[in-house]
């Protein structure tokens, strides 16, 4: 049996807007994630990714260092140069940049293409060969790092608080959508505990062929009596029988997790064990 395509378009808007919206609307406050690598526009204000950046006078590795750009600092783009410099497996171009009174050169990929300030905390996010790369700042250039390989084009990231969760200082949520119809959307929990970044759990959001799922999470900010090391997972799927008569036939499970403080148990919590 075949959806209409009415429905399809319908199931998928109802998808995307449930991995978006549903989860934290209260706190809604989300930043776009680099779309594609070493991409920054002129006049605007970058982060720093990397740690003891060398500014130099000109667009090469031969120019003298004007000074050391540490991890976090602020530069304005002033202008992308054609010179291109190879690292980390492409060629990445070297931008014009101003940090306080002084003009130089960097290398595109040592600037964060997304930085934010959450709670005292700030992240820093980069476009990498297989997905994003998020570092978060501790104190005197230190740093925990987590190379992030969403299961789609990942496009926002929003920060929370711990949402009650015991050991846990920030939660980032990242946001990816499909690029077609029946790809995944849906979206990833990254937690951060003050000293690493932990990727700890992944929502489904996906609809094809009359088939539909969603999965989120509840934490224990949002549930009165949840335990402060508890979430509850939640599950729903389903399909379309028959458009014309609304017939569909519909599962609805959750189940409770606990936080071990790196990961959540039971480690096989999904319904048939996916």
């Amino acid at each position: 049996m075949h959806l209409k395509s009415k429905t399809m378009k319908n199931i998928l808007l109802t998808l995307l807007l449930f991995s978006t919206t549903a989860l934290f609307a209260q706190q809604d406050k989300s930043y776009n994630l680099p779309y594609q690598m070493d991409y920054f526009e002129d006049g605007k204000d970058y982060y720093v990714f990397g740690h003891n950046v060398k500014l130099r006078k000109g667009p090469s590795t031969d120019e003298e260092v004007v000074m050391l750009l540490s991890i976090g600092d602020q530069v304005e783009i002033v202008d992308k140069q054609d010179v291109l410099y190879k690292i980390g497996g492409y060629e990445a171009n070297w931008f014009e940049v101003k940090s306080g009174n002084k003009t130089g050169f960097v290398v595109g990929a040592l600037l964060a293409e997304q930085g934010l300030d959450f709670e005292g905390q700030r992240f820093l996010f980069n476009k990498t060969n297989t997905g994003i790369s998020i570092r978060a700042l501790q104190d005197k250039g230190a740093y925990s790092e987590l190379k992030f390989e969403p299961r789609g084009s990942a496009t926002s990231v929003r920060p929370y608080d711990n949402r009650g969760l015991a050991g846990i200082k920030n939660i980032l949520y990242i946001d990816y959508q499909g690029e077609c119809c029946g790809c995944e959307m849906g979206g990833s929990y990254i937690f951060y505990d003050g000293k690493k970044l932990i990727d700890a759990i992944d929502v489904l959001a996906s609809g094809d062929g009359g088939y539909y799922e969603e999965e989120s999470v509840t934490f224990p900010a949002e549930k009165e009596g949840l335990s402060s090391n508890k979430v509850i997972f939640h599950n729903r799927s389903g399909e379309v029988m028959d458009e014309d008569t609304n017939w569909e036939i519909e599962t609805i499970s959750k189940r409770e997790l606990t936080w071990e403080g790196d990961a959540f148990y039971p480690e096989n919590f999904r319904r048939g064990n996916r």
